[in-house]
């Protein structure tokens, strides 16, 4: 399917049908490519990686953020039946030489100049695969070098390139994921996982047609965002790219798309923005949007997500909740017109689902691996049970292995294992079935995740927390931006803390607590006691076991740790516990 994916788009829709929207600085508005652009552009890659030698089944390597040039890459891959290796635009020179020497790259292309200077710096060194750089964007700065070409000169060494069988066996793409163990593998996805995916797409979210519209601003290296891209090709949608991610609030504003594929990170710092915002409002306003979200939750989680019919007072007071509040919100942040908002890649409150959905907004938490090729399971449109992952999709298998609740999973998306790793692989499957590392149960035939089996804490009173499960409450308070619980091998739970600084910062000024930076704020000890009542507000409902009995401020913002996190921002719970090895042996002196 993949290997003529955008040729099939072109008889589909026509050459002139808009398939791809991206940043026009010079203009500051959008430049459009059309789907018969894309299928020219397609063809004359797909000869030029010919003239380089690149051949069935021979690896491409793509560093970059999103770009319509990497996507062009992809399916010129595809069309030669050569697979493509995304590398994330952030990785060091160290990981990025790991990659291209373990998949044997010969060829790569570089977004913008930092990918670039990385890439040239290994190709310099000599000791890689590489032969050619591609440089993707016009204002990098590169010496004259007969080993790297411009794509916009890509024509000129163009060639007739062969047609080839593709199988739904062969291998489409390499991904490397480094999970929070560090260690980087490299999942084998088939042409057939992405057949699977979008079928069972297709069967979830058949109502996506042309007049849509996806912002897609998480980086395409991850398979999430790359399955929701591909989805709404196939189905006539327009794509913006959102080259850097950094730019999201702003490019959400001027987008307003239907569909947005987001991590749950993103969906708390909007949470704490619209707060924020609530906590400067006069009283009189405060009042009513509490009253606003009252109404919105039993219209919209109580009726509209059980299917029943509203009451006709209950729609009247929606219709001014939603006029007067909630219609405001959703165009200041630019989700007005959403249709779904799939979350995925992480843990998600359910009170940010509810909060949201409360006002309108479609999120629909998502459960996903990149070996699953991205959705296991998904909410539905309705019937949905907040705090679980959803259920299955369709063409996906799931059984809950007795021995330790482990989630296992069968089907055609699933992975056909890890690149040169054959030890990783027998590790990873056992009859068919592959393990994803989750605990996790039914309730019906919903799904819902327990925790990482491997990141389950064992106190020394041998007793079992789910650290993710705490620190999802504690990630609700809005003065706490992060939180990583401790506590494996020790006699109670402590927690590190990232405070929102802001809303900290606020609350300071408005109580008169004088203070000459950040950290010193911290040190009050006045300060200290605020937050472990909020802490203890927070975790009401767990056990005496679970609950954190001391914490230690950290103002670093973890997420932008590389070697605390991994690409897709998941917490590397050991790696933050060495860094921060004295403040948690001082919460346990």
């Amino acid at each position: 399917m993949l290997q003529h994916f955008v040729e099939n788009n072109l008889k589909k829709y026509g050459f002139n049908h808009p398939a791809i929207k991206i940043r026009d600085e010079r203009n500051n508005g959008w430049e459009t490519k059309h789907i018969g652009d894309m299928c020219a552009d397609v063809n004359t890659v797909a000869g030029a990686l010919t003239a380089f030698g690149v051949g069935f089944q021979q690896r491409v390597g793509i560093c970059s953020n999103n770009m319509y040039e990497s996507l062009v890459v992809d399916f010129a891959n595809y069309r030669l039946g050569a697979i493509t290796v995304p590398m994330f635009a952030t990785l060091s020179i160290t990981e990025l030489e790991f990659i291209i020497r373990d998949a044997e790259i010969e060829v790569v292309c570089a977004g913008e100049q930092l990918q670039f200077d990385r890439l040239k710096t290994i190709l310099d060194n000599g000791n890689t695969t590489i032969k050619h750089i591609i440089v993707f964007d016009h204002s990098v700065v590169f010496a004259p070098d007969p080993r790297i070409i411009r794509f916009t000169e890509l024509a000129s060494i163009s060639t007739d390139f062969p047609e080839v069988q593709v199988t739904d066996n062969d291998i489409a793409t390499i991904m490397y994921t480094s999970g929070t163990t560090g260690e980087p593998k490299g999942v084998l996805l088939l042409h057939r996982c992405f057949s699977a995916i979008l079928y069972s797409y297709h069967k979830r979210f058949d109502m996506i047609g042309t007049q849509d519209s996806l912002l897609s601003f998480l980086p395409m290296t991850h398979i999430f965002a790359k399955i929701n891209v591909y989805y709404m090709l196939m189905n006539g949608g327009t794509i913006y790219l959102n080259q850097h991610p950094a730019d999201i609030q702003n490019v959400l504003k001027e987008v307003r798309p239907t569909i947005m594929a987001s991590v749950p990170r993103f969906w708390e710092k909007i949470y704490n923005i619209i707060e924020q915002k609530r906590s400067t409002m006069p009283i009189r306003k405060r009042l009513f949007t509490a009253w606003a979200m009252t109404v919105g939750r039993r219209r919209n989680i109580d009726y509209v997500r059980c299917g029943k019919k509203i009451p006709l007072m209950l729609r009247l007071e929606y219709a001014l909740a939603d006029r007067v509040y909630f219609a405001n919100v959703r165009r200041l942040i630019g989700l007005d017109r959403g249709k779904y908002f799939p979350a995925a890649g992480a843990a998600m409150s359910p009170h940010h689902i509810e909060y949201f959905r409360s006002m309108g907004i479609p999120i629909l938490h998502a459960y996903g691996l990149t070996e699953t090729t991205a959705a296991v399971s998904c909410y539905a449109d309705k019937n949905y049970v907040i705090g679980s992952v959803g259920t299955l999709m369709d063409g996906v298998q799931v059984r809950i292995d007795p021995k330790n609740d482990e989630i296992l999973v069968k089907g055609d998306s699933v992975c056909a294992g890890y690149y040169r790793r054959p030890d990783l692989t027998s590790k990873a499957f056992s009859d068919g079935w592959f393990h994803t590392g989750d605990a996790g149960r039914f309730e019906g035939i919903t799904l819902y995740i327990n925790d990482r089996i491997k990141d389950l804490i064992k106190t020394s009173n041998g007793k079992y927390v789910s650290p993710q499960q705490v620190e999802m409450l504690l990630q609700n308070d809005e003065f706490i931006r992060q939180a990583i619980v401790i506590g494996d091998g020790r006699n109670f739970i402590t927690a590190l803390i990232v405070p929102e600084k802001d809303a900290v910062e606020r609350y300071a000024w408005n109580h008169g607590i004088a203070y000459y930076n950040f950290d010193n704020l911290l040190a009050n000890p006045q300060i200290y006691s605020i937050f472990m009542q909020r802490i203890n507000v927070c975790q009401t409902d767990l056990a005496q076991f679970e609950q954190v009995k001391k914490f230690r401020f950290v103002t670093d913002d973890l997420s932008k740790d590389q070697n605390l996190t991994t690409s897709t921002l998941k917490i590397r719970r050991r790696a933050v516990c060495q860094k921060y090895s004295n403040l948690i042996d001082e919460m346990y002196s």
